[in-house]
């Protein structure tokens, strides 16, 4: 490409600039490749469908980058790179549309979150590849997840049993477990040992016993729910009850001083100490940033009956429950569903969209969000403002 480009500039060069020597055409035109391909690299691509439901890319105005010609695309990482699907198989391609990696792999390829390393899987075994595609960990687990901040890795070993292994693909645990959670942000990771759950930390070590029925984990608070004898309670870093087993459902805390849990059928919101602060009652609630990753979210969607609405942390209901289903993906960005299909609302209450789209998805950080239309089979972009980008395509 890169000689094309330069022989097509050299040509309009000589016509512009008669009198430049061939020095200063060929540096003239290089400096024109580069800005270019800088150009290419800083655009953010959004994957789209047409009507022969073929992907291609186009940038934040609905300019067409990549030609549809996939049968499936996924967003660009920030290497970027981009997971499509041809004829069955999966593979990576750049930013100009070329593979990187060709299609073989049988399942999307997501990398970590630090753009290192990605699970592939082949003939029914997982491993990893790195940014070239090499296979820096051989396919030969039968199940593999992606590398965590911690930088270790969930894998089924051919026992059947689950361990982690680090970047190198060593295993952490010198004895297997039966099942296992990733590490995520937080030190501890949940692993069950025959029928109870316990907690391993980075180096292997079994630092809480496997005593509980069941558990989702540490978050950012520091507490992990945890089940004991059908009731939930919430535990610290050392396995000491920070708020006594006495609820029949309960959820995370994340960022919130605030986690959702349930008596008798009713849920209501407490705070670290066990204390009821928001009343409720309630038929469902969900964590305030449950989410979203790396955001402090104040607001929550909460059931009554059989619609769903949105709270603030001090209880105040913002969008009064008519819902089928609410979603949030941030601050202002709330997913409402009516009769299955999806709408866009601000936590005013004001609909940005009304809910005619199959599916929205979370908006990256240019305010972008990929939405799914028509019959479920369309892809597309839209802006906050609820703009199409692809009208058209």
């Amino acid at each position: 490409m890169m000689e094309i480009v330069l022989r097509l500039a050299s040509r309009w060069l000589r016509r512009a600039f008669p009198q430049a020597t061939a020095g200063q055409w060929l540096a003239l035109a290089t400096f024109l490749f580069l800005l270019i391909v800088a150009d290419l690299q800083a655009q953010k691509l959004y994957p789209f469908n047409d009507q022969q439901l073929k992907y291609g890319f186009m940038d934040s105005l609905g300019n067409v980058r990549i030609a549809a010609q996939f049968d499936d695309a996924r967003q660009f990482n920030v290497q970027g790179l981009s997971c499509v699907e041809k004829n069955g198989r999966f593979g990576l391609i750049d930013r100009t549309g070329a593979f990187v990696v060709e299609p073989k792999y049988e399942t999307v390829i997501y990398f970590d979150e630090q753009c290192e390393l990605a699970v592939v899987r082949r003939n029914d075994r997982s491993g990893f590849i790195d940014l070239h595609g090499e296979e820096v960990i051989p396919l030969k687990f039968r199940h593999a997840f992606n590398f965590d901040r911690s930088g270790l890795a969930l894998v089924q070993i051919q026992s059947g049993k689950w361990n982690y292994i680090d970047r190198k693909g060593n295993l952490l645990l010198s004895d297997p477990v039966n099942e296992g959670a990733s590490f995520g942000d937080e030190p501890l990771a949940s692993v069950r040992i025959e029928d109870k759950w316990g907690f391993v930390n980075t180096q292997g070590k079994l630092v809480i016993e496997p005593k509980f029925d069941r558990t989702i984990g540490f978050d950012e608070s520091g507490l992990a729910a945890v089940m004991v004898k059908g009731k939930w309670g919430y535990i610290d870093e050392h396995g000491k009850f920070r708020i006594k087993p006495r609820f029949d459902d309960a959820g995370c805390f994340f960022r919130s001083e605030l986690a959702p849990v349930s008596q008798d059928g009713d849920y209501f919101y407490i705070d670290k100490k066990g204390k009821k602060k928001i009343e409720g009652p309630f038929t469902a609630a969900e964590e305030f940033g449950a989410w979203i990753a790396d955001e402090d979210v104040d607001i929550a969607a909460i059931g009554i009956g059989r619609k769903y609405g949105v709270i603030d942390q001090t209880g105040k209901v913002l969008i009064e429950p008519a819902y089928d289903r609410v979603t949030i993906f941030g601050l202002n960005d709330i997913v409402v569903s009516v009769n299955g299909k999806d709408g866009l609302m601000n936590r005013a209450g004001e609909l940005i969209v009304d809910p005619v789209l199959f599916s929205i998805y979370p908006f990256d950080e240019n305010g972008i969000a990929r939405v799914v239309f028509g019959n479920g089979e369309r892809v597309g972009a839209i802006n906050r403002e609820g703009e199409f980008l692809n009208e058209g395509h």
